[in-house]
């Protein structure tokens, strides 16, 4: 059964049960403070999340857990750049072999990951520290749909399944309406452009943001939905294709032309909120900050398709895998990952943010179980499932290159080079890259 296949499988399954920045010093090369006085166990948690998105939640986990034991003192370290930002910053620390304990890997980099920094894989974690009635962990805790989504080539487990999310179009229905447009009528991406020019030409505002997202979360979206495929099965990419040139060089007419907007993601997204762009496609994530902070009401839609075309969504989202490299820093550090999973905690992280539920026992928390069956935003998340993909990786040692020169191929289309002059040039130099 294919990885689309499963997750889907156990997607249903989960529904209809629920019907019924600065890095500072950063990390440590041994535990040099750690073990050797009365104090806590000392661990740092890194993570990429920003306060509109998760940053919040993750303040507010740590500091119940720091206040709810005295054996370990967790500081969370937030990286700019969210998951590049990290892997960046962790390069800087891993040449100077001073690693934080626990790290969010987004899906995006985890062979990269894998091939280029020590970690304790969640198999041996568990056989060194857990106790005898947690040594099935992986395999009670976790729906298989989100373990498979850590799992490198080899189908070996690099870490603990935490964010998982599809995007979605979130739409602002009162700037639509004064548009004419009927969001439930967008169903392909024709569909959504010219929906978006129609609310730029009725009220001068931009019709549609679509999150250019620094690990191509966004463009692995387009590319794939129309046919086309980021890295192949034998680890190439294939962006110089005619369906990736087609893709993208409709959101770069949408740019050109100025209906779509052209930004940052934090900057679209925040455009969305303040009510200057109609329609943003961004990863359910956002869901906490658009509903506590839009002044409009929002919902979201499910991703268009192109034509008749099957829509790929790519799995957003991280896993937590463990870098410590001092034995106490690895027992504190699967002390720390247990907690985030119990019920109330991972409550407190999806309800929060918006992010999907990895864990079988989830809905044990009531306030979740209830935001699952009736949040309409959920719902539209979760209703996607049959259609997603693995978050394409680039593997080997030039991983992070290779996904750096796709981003630029994308900003450089956006400010005017043609796509079909770009990305067959970006897809040679990516797999000079890869052999």
């Amino acid at each position: 059964m294919s990885l689309k296949n499963r997750i889907f499988k156990g997607a249903m399954a989960l529904l209809a049960g629920l019907s019924l920045a600065a890095c500072g010093n950063g990390g440590s090369e041994s535990a040099s403070n750690n073990g050797g006085g009365d104090g806590p166990i000392e661990i740092e948690y890194w993570h990429g999340n920003a306060d509109t998105q998760g940053g919040q939640q993750v303040k507010e986990l740590v500091d119940k857990f720091n206040e709810s034991q005295d054996e370990v003192h967790v500081t969370p370290v937030y990286n700019e750049g969210l998951y590049v930002g990290l892997m960046k910053n962790l390069q800087t620390q891993a040449a100077a072999k001073k690693y934080p304990a626990v790290v969010q890997i987004g899906w995006a980099y985890r062979e990269y990951f894998d091939e280029n920094f020590e970690s304790m894989k969640p198999a041996e974690l568990i056989d060194k520290y857990a106790a005898e009635e947690d040594k099935d962990y992986m395999d009670t805790k976790f729906h298989d749909e989100f373990t498979n989504l850590a799992k490198n080539l080899e189908g070996e487990v690099l870490g603990f399944p935490y964010s998982a999310s599809t995007a979605v179009i979130f739409v602002n229905e009162d700037l639509l309406a004064e548009a004419g447009v009927n969001p439930d009528e967008i169903k392909t991406y024709e569909d959504l452009f010219e929906a978006a020019k129609t609310v730029k030409d009725k009220t001068g505002k931009y019709g549609l943001n679509i999150d250019q997202s620094n690990d191509n979360w966004t463009s692995q979206q387009l590319i794939e939905s129309n046919g086309g495929k980021v890295v192949t099965d034998d680890g190439k990419t294939a962006i110089g294709s005619d369906e990736s040139v087609e893709a993208m060089g409709l959101w770069a007419e949408g740019i050109e032309e100025g209906y779509v907007f052209n930004g940052q993601t934090a900057d679209g997204q925040q455009s969305f909120i303040t009510g200057d762009v109609a329609m943003t496609n961004s990863t359910i994530a956002q869901r906490g900050n658009i509903t506590r902070n839009a002044s409009f009401n929002a919902k979201a839609i499910p991703l268009p398709s192109f034509g008749d075309k099957e829509r790929a969504i790519p799995a957003g989202g991280s896993f937590l895998a463990v870098t410590a490299q001092d034995e106490a820093e690895q027992e504190a550090s699967w002390k720390f990952i247990k907690f985030l999973f119990e019920p109330d905690n991972i409550a407190i992280w999806d309800e929060g943010t918006g992010y999907l539920p990895p864990t079988t026992d989830a809905t044990e928390n009531e306030t979740l179980k209830k935001l699952i069956e009736e949040d309409q935003m959920y719902q539209t998340s979760y209703g996607q499932m049959e259609d997603l993909v693995p978050f394409s990786s680039f593997p080997g040692t030039n991983g992070l290159q290779a996904s750096e020169k796709f981003r630029d191929a994308r900003d450089r289309i956006f400010t005017g080079v043609s796509a079909s002059e770009e990305l067959p040039k970006a897809e040679d130099e990516i797999n000079e890259l890869l052999n």
